[in-house]
């Protein structure tokens, strides 16, 4: 079996009252390929959905402005703990 090309292990972020929450990036594609869930990042004063794409038969965790690569998520800092 093919390695991935990059290692996101979860999204996760700050709600309005101020809790943190975090999801796995299976779960998170499963919410947003069900429709149940929509997810963006704040970079740059833009909020871009993520979007689940595929590369070589392995779904991932993407925005529109990322080709190849889930840059925008790969750029941004860890979830806290």
């Amino acid at each position: 079996k093919e390695q991935p090309f990059f290692t996101l292990k979860a999204i996760g972020g700050e709600n309005r009252d101020g809790s943190l929450w975090k999801r796995s990036i299976a779960d998170a594609i499963a919410d947003i390929e069900s429709g149940s869930e929509t997810y963006y990042v704040n970079v740059n004063g833009m909020t871009p959905n993520l979007v689940v794409a595929t590369r070589n038969g392995q779904r991932y965790l993407a925005t529109r402005f990322d080709r190849d690569l889930p840059a925008t998520l790969l750029g941004l800092p860890d979830c806290p703990a």
